[in-house]
């Protein structure tokens, strides 16, 4: 059902360890996309991930992070669109093309959880 993106990540914490999914490179972000495109219904709607506008005070701007903490390291952005402009947006995953965009966080998509096993 989809939901906002703080929606989605305060269900994925429900489980063990959860969050929305980080990306930390091609090959993982390749292996997400190969999984919605078996499961997800409509290919052409964005997927919530835990990619999100971060303020950096000292900096007087903005960065992304992922839910997790997992360090951001790796863009897969659609068309180099990668500028985070605000804390009201965060990132989702398309399922056709694994590229992503940044949405407004108040939009409802599916999402994404990632789990840890401790």
């Amino acid at each position: 059902m989809p939901t906002t993106f703080a929606n989605g990540e305060n269900y994925c914490n429900k489980f063990n360890y959860g969050h929305l999914a980080s990306i930390s490179d091609a090959f993982v972000n390749q292996f997400l996309t190969s999984y919605l495109q078996k499961t997800v219904v409509n290919k052409s709607e964005p997927v919530w991930t835990g990619g999100y506008s971060l303020f950096v005070p000292f900096g007087n701007t903005y960065e992304w992070s992922w839910t997790d903490d997992n360090t951001f390291d790796y863009k897969n952005f659609e068309n180099g669109d990668d500028s985070a402009y605000t804390d009201q947006v965060s990132i989702t995953i398309n399922p056709s093309t694994g590229t992503w965009n940044s949405n407004a966080n108040s939009n409802k998509y599916a999402i994404l959880c990632e789990m840890y096993k401790n």
